[in-house]
């Protein structure tokens, strides 16, 4: 089976030495990869919505049928992602803690224009910029800690920030890119910037008469 391969699009490739293998499938990351609980969320609600799309005709209602399939999964059990994935960042495995959840930052922006990196101030991380090429990664304890990023009560875990990442999938987990969720089973998984251009749009000022 091929194996998605996720681009960002905020820098042109920058290292020579890290190529993406062939035969595997691309797929654009404009904003964030999900690994885990809530990739598992937002899984479920698309079912929920498929099944019952009458349901999901207003934003209330899809925001209260997303709420009903965290409580679900704050029922069940997750398991650590220590024992799902081996995470590689510029070549350096990185040690997760106790997680249930990874996201993947190109933009500072998640769930629904939550800041989940944050803004404090680290010697060990540079500020996020949406032209170095490089990705912040963070780690989610759980749902409750999902929740409180969408509310803007805590920030994920700061793991890691780099330009190639690479994931070994030991056992079938939850993704998402962008909010398009789907079981994966075990393979590799390449993140690595791009050398498309995002198109911007910008509204044209009008001439005064």
């Amino acid at each position: 089976m091929s194996l998605p391969v996720f681009s960002s699009t905020n820098k042109p490739p920058t290292t020579k030495n890290h190529s993406v293998p062939e035969g595997l499938k691309m797929v654009a990351m404009n904003n964030y990869f999900g690994i885990g609980i809530g990739a598992e969320i937002t899984l479920a609600f698309h079912l929920a919505r498929e099944e019952n799309p009458e349901k999901c005709t207003s934003r209330f209602r899809n925001k209260a049928i997303f709420f009903k399939a965290g409580l679900k999964k704050m029922a069940s059990r997750s398991l650590n992602l220590s024992n799902v994935i081996e995470l590689y960042v510029d070549d350096n495995i990185i040690d997760l803690p106790p997680i249930k959840g990874l996201i993947f930052l190109n933009i500072a922006s998640w769930g629904a224009g939550s800041n989940a990196w944050g803004n404090a101030s680290s010697k060990r991380f540079n500020p996020p910029s949406i032209s170095d090429g490089m990705l912040e990664i963070l780690g989610v304890g759980g749902v409750a800690h999902v929740s409180q990023i969408y509310s803007g009560l805590r920030n994920g875990v700061r793991l890691a920030q780099g330009e190639y990442i690479k994931i070994l999938v030991k056992k079938e987990v939850a993704m998402q890119v962008d909010g398009e969720p789907w079981m994966q089973p075990p393979g590799r998984i390449i993140i690595t910037v791009s050398s498309m251009q995002a198109t911007m749009l910008k509204r044209r000022k009008r001439k005064s008469k």
